[in-house]
């Protein structure tokens, strides 16, 4: 835990592979996260999209386990845009969002 997921536009899509690097290293230097390898980036290229200002976008979403403080989920969510705003400087709209997963919910599987 975490999962990251961030969708953006095809204009940022080059960028991806390092954005996800560093969203990686950002969120292992949270206090919040114990076992770096419990952590999970990836990106969603959206091709389609309509709405907000300008054509290009790049959403993160954090999805963690409930039970997180708020200032655990804001610790995070600062590294995660700090990340981004550094590597997409060109991109009008950054958002970030944290979710808390359910844990009697949550099944989790691993080889």
């Amino acid at each position: 835990m975490p999962h990251v997921v961030i969708e953006h536009t095809d204009k940022t899509a080059d960028q991806m592979p390092s954005v996800c690097k560093d969203v990686f290293d950002a969120a292992a230097q949270c206090s919040t996260f114990t076992d770096p390898s419990a952590i999970k980036v990836r990106s969603r290229l959206c091709a389609n999209h309509t709405g907000g200002t300008g054509d290009d976008f790049a959403h993160a979403t954090i999805r963690m386990l409930q039970g997180r403080d708020d200032a655990a989920k804001g610790e995070v969510a600062d590294a995660v845009m700090g990340v981004l705003a550094a590597h997409l400087t060109h991109v009008a709209n950054l958002t970030v969002e944290v979710v808390d997963m359910d844990k009697p919910s949550y099944r989790k599987r691993s080889l």
